[in-house]
């Protein structure tokens, strides 16, 4: 199912270029969701399949799965900045951030925008804090934004690895989750779905809907509609068998770009229930076809490194939110994310594999 997660990244990058490409596709908010899904599917399967009970082996794979692309990302980001500033003889946006913090003497702001960049752990709560000069952090939607006031997101040199850090709390409990029985996961699945929409509906989406979108508990819903869809996955194939893969991808694939022309709700939820229903049969089809795994193995570093390529595409005189050519940013992307996987993830990959292998 390595093409689902290659277009899911693509549509992330063409929404993240802030213009249109004419045709309607998924939007970026329901593509991460869809990727949890995938997600939950996959860390269930290796749990089941590998590592069974050595968590540790788990936890230190997975690290080295995310880990060696994000910081490399994040050193060419930092890179961009310090020579844009060079080139301006000033810091600029986000530099100008750190500055303005160190110069209100706000430590806070300072920490929440320094420690979860470097460690990779918590890097989605600087989304939901606001930090304003003379006041400090405050949570989003709880003080009212003035001209002054800057959204702790802007602070992250790698804004679109919040999913990363949602990602790793999903790692770190997911063992524990899996040796739960699936009526015991499912209940968490609904309280979890409850507190999404909960918080959807109460908070009247805008900036306030991040709090359904990086927080783990209102998310862990949909991590566990994958690793119920990995349990079940023989039940389903009994009623949707691999031969059918050709025609469950196309039908998603043709839902994947018309999903824009149908009100939002409930079609969101519909549409990653129906994602999670075929990825066994999808994966069962696809699992020896190593150009499918290829290319699926391109969309990390598709996601990882597109908001970079972004910023030298518009250089330094662009406005926040500026639009780009999506076309143009792909064009740039996924060169960049091919050599990314041959020359970073390829060989540590190979490492992690020989290093972490499962005990027997």
């Amino acid at each position: 199912m390595g093409i689902i997660r290659f277009l899911l990244a693509c549509s992330v990058v063409i929404a993240h270029a802030h213009r249109s490409i004419g045709i309607p596709i998924l939007n970026a908010g329901v593509c991460v969701e869809a990727f949890f899904i995938i997600s939950g599917f996959y860390m269930a399967l290796v749990l089941e399949t590998k590592y069974h009970s050595d968590k540790r082996a788990f936890w230190l794979n997975r690290w080295f799965r995310i880990a060696p692309t994000y910081y490399v990302i994040l050193l060419v980001s930092l890179g961009i900045y310090f020579a844009a500033s060079l080139w301006k003889h000033h810091p600029i946006d986000r530099l100008n951030f750190f500055v303005t913090a160190f110069h209100d003497h706000a430590w806070g702001a300072l920490a929440l925008g320094t420690l979860p960049q470097i460690s990779i752990i918590g890097l989605q709560w600087p989304l939901l804090q606001v930090f304003t000069p003379g006041m400090g952090l405050s949570w989003l939607g709880f003080s009212p934004l003035g001209d002054p006031s800057i959204l702790m997101e802007r602070f992250l040199f790698v804004p679109q690895a919040w999913s990363v850090g949602v990602e790793l709390m999903f790692y770190l409990i997911v063992p524990f989750l899996n040796k739960l029985s699936s009526r015991k996961l499912a209940v968490i699945a609904l309280v979890s779905f409850a507190l999404k929409i909960s918080l959807r509906f109460s908070l009247s989406g805008g900036l306030l809907s991040k709090y359904d979108q990086v927080a783990l508990p209102p998310q862990l819903c949909l991590f566990i509609l994958g690793m119920l869809a990995c349990r079940y996955r023989h039940v389903i194939l009994s009623v949707v068998p691999k031969l059918w893969g050709p025609f469950v991808l196309t039908l998603w694939v043709l839902c994947f770009t018309t999903f824009e022309l149908f009100p939002f709700n409930p079609t969101e939820t519909l549409f990653l229930l129906f994602s999670a229903c075929i990825l066994p049969t999808v994966f069962d089809w696809s699992k020896s076809m190593a150009w499918d795994r290829w290319v699926g193995d391109l969309s990390y570093p598709i996601y990882m490194c597109h908001i970079a390529l972004r910023w030298l595409l518009l250089g330094t005189s662009a406005k926040a939110y500026q639009g780009c050519s999506p076309w143009m940013l792909l064009a740039i992307t996924i060169p960049v994310a091919i050599m990314i996987s041959y020359l970073i993830e390829g060989p540590i990959d190979r490492w992690r594999h020989r290093t972490f292998s499962p005990r027997c």
